[in-house]
C-alpha cells in the first residue's frame, strides 16, 4: 500500500482528471513509495500509512514527500511518445503548436521534485540515521 493515491496526486500537482492515465500514476506512486520506505524505514512508513498514525504531521509530510517523488519518477515519461519508427520528439495536436521541455529543463524539474521530497522526509530520516542516496546526475 502507499501513502498517496491517484486522486491525491492529481489534486496535489494540479493534474488533469484523465491524463496521465490512472494506471501510470499508480505505478509511479508504488515506485515512489518504495524509495520513501527506504529513506525512513519500515516502522515509520507503516505508521504513516495506518488509519491512525502516531504522528499525523509526520504522516502528512511523508504523504507529500511521496507525492513529490511520484512526479520525480513520472516527469521523464509524461511526454514520451513512441511510434512505429521510434521515439517522437515533438507532436502537434489539432491546430495548436506546443514545445516540449528540453532534457535539461526536465532534469531541473526532476531535481526540484527530488529536493522537495527530501526536504519533507529529511526530519524523519535523521531519526533513523539514514540518508538518501542521490544519483550523481542529481548532484550536478
Amino acid at each position: 500500500m502507499s501513502l498517496a493515491d491517484v486522486l491525491y496526486i492529481r489534486e496535489y500537482h494540479n493534474l488533469a482528471s484523465d491524463l496521465p492515465p490512472d494506471s501510470f500514476i499508480l505505478h509511479m506512486i508504488r515506485t515512489a513509495g518504495r524509495k520513501l520506505r527506504k529513506w525512513v524505514g519500515d516502522s515509520i512508513y507503516n505508521d504513516a500509512e495506518s488509519p491512525t498514525p502516531s504522528d499525523p504531521n509526520r504522516a502528512a509530510d511523508l504523504k507529500d514527500a511521496e507525492s513529490e517523488l511520484t512526479m520525480f519518477y513520472a516527469i521523464p515519461k509524461l511526454n514520451l511518445k513512441i511510434g512505429d519508427s521510434g521515439i517522437i520528439q515533438s507532436d502537434q495536436h489539432g491546430e495548436g503548436n506546443f514545445t516540449l521541455a528540453t532534457p535539461n529543463q526536465i532534469e531541473k524539474i526532476r531535481k526540484m521534485y527530488f529536493s522537495n521530497a527530501e526536504d519533507l522526509a529529511e526530519p524523519y530520516m535523521e531519526v533513523h540515521g539514514t540518508v538518501p542516496v542521490k544519483s550523481e546526475k542529481l548532484n550536478e
